[in-house]
């Protein structure tokens, strides 16, 4: 997977996923880890987390992501997730099936963001769904992991 890195000074960096399969996303997690090496834990497995949800839902229902950009705030700090894909299908957040693991990813990524959405390319049948993680305060709690004998889930505070 070739990568294109903006200077690490502007705090952007773009990795294109073209031509990819769903078998990237251990490198693309590696990729996002090694960008964002100074980021707490607990907002770099957010990070991860989000990026994971958007990257496995190009590939399940865009006909997989092109291109994958990360940009990093500093003041707030807040990391802005990009995720580009061949289609125009609007992104819908699912309702979890329980005990099914599908239904859950824009939920997860609605939980651990400041924001997200969905930029469309005029005149192109593409589509970028985005998200902003904030990555400030090291006093942040991650979530703790929903399983079915806690569910409903409880609000987690960040």
């Amino acid at each position: 997977m070739p990568e294109t890195d903006e200077p690490p000074s502007l705090g952007r960096w773009v990795l294109p996923l073209h031509g990819t399969s769903p078998s990237a996303l251990q490198p693309v997690r590696e990729w996002v880890r090694r960008h964002l090496s100074d980021v707490g834990e607990a907002h770099l497995q957010d990070a991860l987390t989000v990026v994971t949800e958007l990257v496995t839902n190009a590939y399940e229902h865009g006909g997989g992501p092109s291109r994958l950009e990360l940009r990093r705030n500093t003041d707030p700090c807040l990391i802005s997730i990009e995720v580009t894909d061949a289609t125009e299908a609007q992104p819908v957040a699912g309702r979890s099936s329980l005990p099914g693991p599908r239904g859950r990813g824009l939920q997860l990524v609605n939980l651990l963001s400041t924001g997200w959405g969905v930029r469309y390319d005029r005149g192109r049948p593409v589509k970028t769904v985005w998200a902003q993680v904030p990555c400030e305060g090291s006093d942040r709690i991650p979530c703790p992991a929903p399983d079915a004998q806690s569910l409903p889930a409880q609000p987690c505070p960040v």
